[in-house]
Formats: C-alpha cells, sequence, structure tokens
C-alpha cells in the first residue's frame, strides 16, 4: 500500500488531514474510572512533561515486539493489527506502561480516582500499575492518544502551507 499522493490530489489530500486532525484532537476529554466517576483531562502539556512521556513510552514500548513490528513495518494488514493489539492488551508490560503514563500526565485525575476508591488490588496495582488498577485499558489509552495526536499535529501544521504552495506551483507547472 503506497501512501503517496499524486500532485494534482495534493491540496485536497492535505485539506482533509488538516479536518481530520481538528476533529481527532480535542483540547480536553472525558474518562471514566472502574467505578463509574467520571474525569475532565487535558490533551496539552508542557514541554518538560512531553519529554519525559516520550522517553518513557520509547524506554517502555520499544522492547515490546508485536508493536515494533507494527511501527517498524508501518503495517495496515488488520489482522496483524488486531492480533498485535489483542496481544499488547493481555501484556502486563504494556498495561504498566500505558499506567504510568497516565500517572505521568494525569497525577491529580489518578489522585482523585484512588481516593474515591474503595480498595485497590494490591495485585493488580503490581502487575499493571496503580492507574491500570483503577482504569481500564480502553480509558488509559483514550487519555492518552489525543495527546500523542497533539505533537503529531504540531509538528505536521508548521508544514502544511509549504505542500500546499508546492502543490500549487506543480499544478501550475506547463506539462
Amino acid at each position: 500500500m503506497s501512501l503517496e499522493v499524486p500532485l494534482s490530489d495534493q491540496p485536497e489530500a492535505v485539506a482533509k488531514l488538516e479536518s481530520l486532525l481538528s476533529v481527532l484532537i480535542p483540547g480536553r476529554i472525558t474518562i471514566m474510572d472502574g467505578l463509574g466517576n467520571t474525569y475532565e483531562v487535558s490533551t496539552s502539556f508542557t514541554a518538560g512533561k512531553q519529554y519525559r512521556f516520550n522517553k518513557l513510552l520509547k524506554d517502555k514500548l520499544s522492547e515490546h515486539p508485536g508493536l515494533v513490528g507494527i511501527l517498524s513495518a508501518g503495517s495496515t494488514d488488520m489482522k496483524v493489527v488486531i492480533g498485535v493489539l489483542v496481544s499488547a492488551s493481555t501484556d502486563p508490560q504494556v498495561i504498566r506502561a500505558l499506567s504510568e503514563a497516565f500517572e505521568l500526565l494525569h497525577p491529580d485525575v489518578l489522585e482523585k480516582a484512588k481516593a474515591s476508591a474503595e480498595s485497590i488490588v494490591t495485585a493488580d496495582v503490581e502487575a499493571v500499575g496503580l492507574a491500570g488498577a483503577l482504569f481500564g485499558i480502553e480509558e488509559l489509552v483514550k487519555a492518552i492518544v489525543p495527546f500523542v495526536l497533539r505533537q503529531i499535529r504540531g509538528m505536521i501544521e508548521p508544514m502544511l502551507p509549504l505542500v500546499k504552495a508546492a502543490a500549487g506551483m506543480s499544478s501550475s507547472t506547463p506539462k
């Protein structure tokens, strides 16, 4: 599968990318703990927190062979992606990494959830971290992915005018 976009289609592709990024990345999202309590969390953080988050995920997840395989191969085969996601969601190392990332990004929410929990299963905390013991995997991911997408958008957006200009110049070039 090729990701190349013909020059004639680039302005439309850029517009779609801008639209997609604006929809996928809200400023705040709502997550729910295992008891049904809801929390509103930000998807924007300081450079220092971004650095610690990126380093943490790189260090933790780069050792997970399935995730490394998808990232390095750029696999779009849905069977492969689903297999890796199922594998990752049953791997305590991956859940612990998500838990630690959540704890880094949302310590105030974690404290509120901890305070409202009647009890926390110690074995769960030891296996998957405190956030993993209080929130479902999908809630951990939901609280982290928009932040990652925001970083990607922040790197792509400054280049969009250049891509538009280049596409405009190429479409006006004589054939």
